[in-house]
């Protein structure tokens, strides 16, 4: 199994394995808890293998800053490291742009649901690309899951 992280998820990733009292605090990584990035930290760390697209690299390498706007000390550090390990995919935004998810996800998420599937699993916290790969029977992980009372992962 190959993993894609969306990229508010790769965010964390990459900033909690840096500094972990940024993650539920700094306005980008708000939304997550450290429980939210142990998971993905666990997920991460289990798979070899991660592939990835332009679009969410160029994500998350916005998100992280540069210099002295950098978000995390070493965060672009960071990025590069991972990006030296992974498969990158290109998917032409002319390509995504003319499927039907393009209108409904964006030209980042539209990709990853073009690229998702086979032995890809996705992990993002976007609810609607979430519900759409389901449907398309691609394996996909939503840490939002692991919070309701009960739920127990496969």
């Amino acid at each position: 199994m190959r993993l894609l992280l969306d990229a508010n998820v790769l965010l964390l990733w990459i900033v909690g394995s840096l500094n972990s009292a940024l993650v539920g605090t700094h306005r980008r990584l708000r939304e997550f808890d450290i429980d939210d990035f142990r998971l993905v930290e666990r997920l991460a760390v289990e798979t070899d293998d991660h592939v990835s697209i332009p679009h969410v690299l160029t994500e998350v390498s916005n998100f992280l800053g540069s210099g002295p706007q950098q978000m995390v000390e070493n965060g672009t550090l960071a990025l590069a490291a991972y990006i030296a390990k992974l498969d990158e995919k290109l998917i032409s935004a002319m390509v995504v742009a003319t499927n039907p998810e393009f209108h409904a996800l964006g030209l980042t998420d539209a990709a990853i649901y073009h690229l998702a599937g086979g032995d890809i699993r996705v992990v993002s916290m976007d609810f609607h690309l979430c519900n759409r790969l389901a449907a398309k029977g691609v394996d996909v992980i939503n840490p939002r899951n692991f919070r309701t009372p009960g739920y127990a992962p496969a």
